[in-house]
């Protein structure tokens, strides 16, 4: 599970910002109650993460790191949308030990929506 934690660490940091801009160090956040991470910081939600609200300011990308069985890829959605939106270049990572796979998602304008897949809910709420 280490390794895996590195390895999402080290593609995190990697994609965290724009070609061409200034490197600023990324981190991993731990999932507590409510969250608001800084602009350099990714956020990597888990299955703790269920029904945890997160604060974010718009283009702050977190990723979504679930069972593939239990949560597929393609059942996630965000409601109302446009407040958060998949990225394709954050899906990919995976796990096939754990089963686990990684969704990523962008906050996008201010507003509130919930991002779901089955029983896995979080409250992402994006402002200026």
């Amino acid at each position: 599970m280490r390794k895996l934690v590195a390895l999402v660490f080290v593609l995190l940091t990697a994609c965290a910002e724009p070609a061409g801009a200034p490197a600023t160090p990324s981190t991993i956040t731990s999932t507590p109650t409510t969250l608001t991470p800084t602009l350099s910081e990714i956020t990597v939600l888990t299955i703790d993460s269920n029904g945890i609200e997160l604060t974010y300011h718009p283009t702050t990308r977190f990723l979504v790191f679930l069972d593939g069985e239990r949560y597929p890829p393609e059942d996630f959605f965000c409601e109302p949308e446009g407040i958060a939106s998949g990225v394709s270049n954050g899906h990919g990572l995976y796990d096939p030990d754990l089963n686990l796979y990684s969704v990523g998602f962008d906050a996008v304008q201010p507003g509130t929506c919930i991002l779901r897949n089955g029983d896995f809910a979080v409250t992402i709420r994006v402002v200026e």
